[in-house]
């Protein structure tokens, strides 16, 4: 629209836009399948880091029992030593 009033042919006909259609709809189409594309690869890439998490909470998991296993022989050293506890000197308590 040139001066607010539409543009005219030089035969002096409205141009038809629906011949414009096929090509927009074929450009948007195209538009769309590239979309899909990076939407499968963004997908693969959601799979490998869900892979990637699991694999960490396995290790956090196998950590965490170590953890408490060295926690418990650390309580274990620093306990002060009572022979009561011991069973087989309990009859001396």
């Amino acid at each position: 629209m040139a001066g607010g009033r539409r543009q005219v042919a030089s035969n002096g006909a409205i141009p038809n836009l629906s011949m414009y259609f096929p090509i927009f709809n074929s450009q948007f189409s195209i538009l769309n399948f590239q979309f899909s594309i990076l939407n499968f690869q963004f997908s693969i890439l959601n799979f490998q880091f869900s892979i990637l998490n699991f694999q960490f909470s396995i290790f956090n998991f196998q950590f965490s029992i170590l953890n408490s296993q060295f926690h418990a022989k650390t309580i274990q050293k620093t306990l002060p030593f009572n022979h009561c506890t011991d069973q087989f000197r309990f009859d001396y308590c």
